[in-house]
């Protein structure tokens, strides 16, 4: 975890109940400025508290306290604090979701713009985020990041969708890098 000047701090982490899924968090006044840029994972934004800034296909959105937004894969985006630099004080999660995952967690693609989620009080976030670093149960790591992100089950879970995500990528990167094969 990176400290900052300030307090703040930001560090990426993997939740151990889901192998192959990022994530990043942020809490204090954070100057995180970025150039804009893309993933090919989808991403949850949620600010647990504060203000926040995301740029997104050149459209800016600012976030509030219990607000989240989702940012397709490959679409241009930016993240940052309100005034671009480490003036606000805030506490977000981005959680990059592989398009696999994502179809298990929700049969449909989020929401596009922001929303406001029924109210996961500071506390109720800070538990689920307690529960995404502690469980090595991938049932129950899928539940918090549900719950956190209010997204809403599929029926049709595999339970090796992440591991099988992961597996295509390398085999897709074999494949470019190993033309013969």
């Amino acid at each position: 975890m990176k400290t900052h000047g300030s307090g703040a701090s930001f560090a990426y982490w993997r939740a151990p109940g889901l192998p192959g899924v990022d994530f990043a968090e942020g809490r204090g006044a954070v100057a995180t400025t970025e150039a804009p840029h893309f993933h090919a994972e989808g991403q949850m934004v949620l600010l647990v508290e504060g203000e926040r800034l995301v740029e997104r296909e050149s459209r800016q959105h600012r976030l509030g306290d219990g607000e989240l937004i989702w940012i397709a894969p490959n679409a241009v985006h930016t993240s940052r604090a309100m005034d671009g630099k480490a003036g606000g004080r805030a506490h977000f999660l981005h959680a990059y979701l592989p398009p696999r995952l994502l179809r298990r967690l929700s049969p449909r693609r989020p929401v596009d713009t922001v929303r406001r989620l029924a109210p996961p009080s500071g506390i109720a976030a800070t538990q689920l985020l307690g529960e995404l670093r502690s469980t090595a149960s991938e049932a129950a790591a899928l539940a918090a990041l549900q719950a956190l992100f209010a997204l809403e089950p599929t029926a049709d879970a595999q339970p090796d969708a992440v591991l099988t995500d992961a597996v295509a990528r390398a085999r897709d990167w074999w494949r470019c890098i190993s033309p013969s094969r």
